[in-house]
């Protein structure tokens, strides 16, 4: 990722690569340029491989919704997985254009996602009013488009995206500590094994991410070395994308069985595997939902 400043009127805005910075689009107004070379596949989508990937999360948060709609879970699960699906689109977008606007369209959805999952992990009590934790994350979520519009360092965008974050995951070992029985011993074991298997997917991608940041001018010259498909494989921000995408998949599965349990019935709730033996949460009794947890 380069910062890139405001367009200079006396001249084509470059950045320290020699990025081009114009295309079918027009004139890339994004705060933020990444370390794939815009435009080396095709003149229509600025940094293809980062678009592409983004079908990732398209198609792991249907998998998500599909396995939700077939185990009659409640929409608060779904909307997790529709917020998957709506960042990969509004991220593709993003990384085609590499506009400003698009750019908004990739930040919110981050936001909305890690809301989201807030609020499913917080939430868990029916009876209480759920009005000042909407609150505090509508309000979050108005800091961060301030900051996209007033063109501020997104150094905000991801310490707010970061600490929800932490936040929903540390709220996920609480409920699994203290309602340790609401799972059999065995499903228990899977939902801690494949949430710290999504955290760690999530924290890899990050690593790789900054890599690619940090040391772009390094990498570039083995991309243009050694060509396809090492090239694409050294595509930092790829990584993130498919990395992040699976984490949050699996960190969302895990977090949906063991809040169900706790709020549905004892012991209501094992793993099943789908497509490329993905976990999703099967029940093994009968839905009792009521309309406060939808």
């Amino acid at each position: 990722m380069r910062l890139k400043g405001i367009p200079d009127p006396r001249g084509p805005l470059r950045s320290t690569r020699d990025q081009v910075v114009e295309g079918i689009f027009g004139r890339h107004t994004a705060l933020v340029d990444f370390c794939e070379e815009n435009y080396a596949i095709t003149p229509f989508i600025a940094e293809f491989w980062n678009t592409i990937s983004n079908g990732a999360y398209i198609i792991l948060g249907a998998l998500g919704l599909h396995y939700a709609k077939q185990e009659n879970l409640p929409p608060r699960v779904m909307a997790c997985h529709w917020a998957l699906i709506v960042l990969g689109i509004g991220s593709a977008i993003f990384h085609a254009t590499l506009m400003k606007t698009a750019m908004m369209m990739d930040d919110l959805p981050m936001m909305w996602l890690v809301s989201v999952l807030v609020y499913c992990t917080v939430h868990t009590d029916p009876t209480t009013s759920n009005l000042p934790l909407i609150a505090l994350l509508v309000t979050l979520n108005l800091i961060v488009i301030a900051c996209d519009l007033a063109e501020v360092n997104q150094v905000y965008h991801y310490t707010i995206f970061g600490l929800l974050g932490a936040g929903a995951a540390g709220r996920f070992l609480q409920l699994e500590y203290t309602h340790r029985n609401a799972l059999s011993p065995a499903v228990r074991k899977k939902a801690v094994a494949y949430f710290f298997s999504g955290v760690a997917l999530i924290l890899a991608g990050f690593a790789i991410w900054n890599v690619d940041n940090i040391y772009c001018d390094n990498i570039q010259p083995y991309k243009a070395r050694y060509g396809m498909p090492v090239a694409l494989l050294l595509e930092g921000h790829v990584w993130w994308h498919i990395l992040t995408a699976l984490g949050e998949y699996l960190t969302v599965t895990a977090g949906a069985c063991v809040i169900l349990a706790i709020q549905e019935g004892h012991q209501d709730f094992d793993f099943g595997h789908g497509v490329l033996g993905l976990p999703y949460v099967k029940r093994t009794g009968p839905s009792q939902m009521s309309k406060k947890l939808q």
